[in-house]
Formats: structure tokens, C-alpha cells, sequence
């Protein structure tokens, strides 16, 4: 099996889309990530996808998701793992990182098999789970560094209008507004980052992951944008885990 230099810092990133459309499903940024990149403390990360992709489209199947992410967090042991979830209520150029996941959320909510993931379900699997799961991050500082680091990414992007005379270009603005999250999430995001989590915890003890939300986008420059704000987010995490390893 590889393994990373003892330098390196592993990031594993999963990408899936909102329940409701299967249109630019986060996987286009995922796939778009550098295999490789520095954070600002110098230290040098390695990025690599979830092998197995979860669903392509928006169905869920929570066996089959809850058997993936255990295979591959026992595999690869990441030092980090970022779950990034399309969400189209966001608004343009908005990314949300969560703090928290539920155990409740899918209960009540069938998968594409008409199945759900029950109480006593997660009971079986992992023996009496706590209601709300955390991070081990320490996710202010993770914000605060994330925010610096895009408050200056913007893109202006031509658009042209049809008139009756011929044709106007002009411009507008997707600029990137990044935003803490105490809404915990349910469905299918809660539950990929809750038992990804039991499963770090199970494995290694530590529960060294984030979740962001990412905006729907309708064309490259606004994908390419959003790569490099999920860039930074990884770069910023890899920081705050420096600076809680020196001390």
C-alpha cells in the first residue's frame, strides 16, 4: 500500500451532489482539485479523491455509502477529510462550513431503495452514538483563515446580452462570501459526514473533518472558482493542524 512521507499531510475529499439535482454535482470540483499543494505554514499536502465515488446522481443508498466511507478511511487513514456537498439554496458564490452533524436526519427519509438508515441501525453499527458529532477541529480558527484567504477572490466574468441593434457585453461579478454554519445538516450530507466521522473515530480517535457546502455553478469560471475556495479551505485546515501539533 502507498504511504505519504511522513511530511506530507493526506487530504481525502468526497464529493456529491444536492438531493434535488444531479446538475454540476461537487465531483466536477473534487476532480478539479491539484493532486498536490503547500499551505501557508509550508507544509506540503497530498489531494486525492475519494476512490470510490459515492452516487453520481442524487440517490442515496445508505448501506452502500456508509460500507464505502469505512473502506476508504480505514485504507487511507487521511490526516483530513473534506466532505463537499452541492446545495442550491445557496446563493451565488456562497460556501457554507458546517460545524456539526446529527445522527437524526435520515430516519424519516427513505433511500433510492426505499430503505431507511434507522436508530437502531446506527446502534448495531457502531453501539450507542452520541446525538451530535463535532470536529476535532478547532473550526473558528479554520473559519478565520479561510475567510482572510478568499476575502479577495472574485471573478468578472463576460456575459453578452441579446438586443434588438446587435449584441451588449458586459460584465458582473461572482465575488465568494464564505460562511460559518450552525445549521447541522440532515439527509444525505448529515449522514455522510456523521459516519464518516464514527468511522475516524472507531479507526484512529481522531475526528479530523470538515464539511462545506458549495454553490451551484453554470459555467467554468464559476467551477474553477469554486476549486480554488475548497483549495484554500484544505490549506487553512492543514494550518490549524500545525499549529495544534506544536503545541
Amino acid at each position: 500500500m502507498w504511504a505519504p512521507d511522513k511530511d506530507t499531510k493526506v487530504v481525502m475529499v468526497t464529493g456529491f451532489p444536492d438531493q434535488n439535482t444531479s446538475k454540476m454535482p461537487s465531483r466536477e470540483f473534487i476532480y478539479q482539485l491539484p493532486p498536490d499543494t503547500r499551505a501557508t505554514n509550508g507544509e506540503y499536502i497530498e489531494i486525492f479523491p475519494m476512490d470510490k465515488p459515492l452516487q453520481e446522481s442524487a440517490t442515496t443508498k445508505y448501506r452502500e455509502w456508509l460500507a464505502i466511507t469505512a473502506d476508504q478511511v480505514k485504507q487511507w487513514s487521511p490526516d483530513l477529510v473534506v466532505h463537499v456537498r452541492l446545495d442550491v439554496n445557496n446563493g451565488a458564490g456562497v460556501f457554507k462550513l458546517g460545524r456539526a452533524a446529527p445522527k437524526e436526519g435520515c430516519h424519516n427519509i427513505p433511500d433510492v431503495d426505499r430503505k431507511a438508515f434507522t436508530r437502531a441501525g446506527y446502534k448495531n453499527v457502531f453501539t450507542k452514538p452520541a446525538a451530535f458529532l463535532n470536529t476535532n477541529l478547532d473550526i473558528d480558527s479554520v473559519f478565520e483563515i479561510w475567510q482572510t484567504a478568499c476575502s479577495s477572490l472574485t471573478s468578472s466574468v463576460a456575459m453578452e446580452s441579446s438586443m434588438k441593434n446587435g449584441t451588449l457585453e458586459f460584465k458582473y461579478k461572482w465575488a465568494v462570501d464564505v460562511k460559518l454554519s450552525d445549521e447541522p445538516t440532515s439527509y444525505t450530507c448529515g449522514y455522510q459526514y456523521y459516519i464518516s466521522m464514527l468511522q475516524a473515530e472507531k479507526t484512529t480517535g481522531k475526528k479530523d473533518h470538515v464539511f462545506v457546502s458549495v454553490p451551484k455553478c453554470e459555467i467554468k469560471e464559476e467551477v474553477r472558482l469554486s476549486t480554488q475556495v475548497i483549495e484554500e479551505l484544505i490549506k487553512a485546515v492543514v494550518d490549524v493542524q500545525g499549529k495544534t501539533e506544536d503545541h
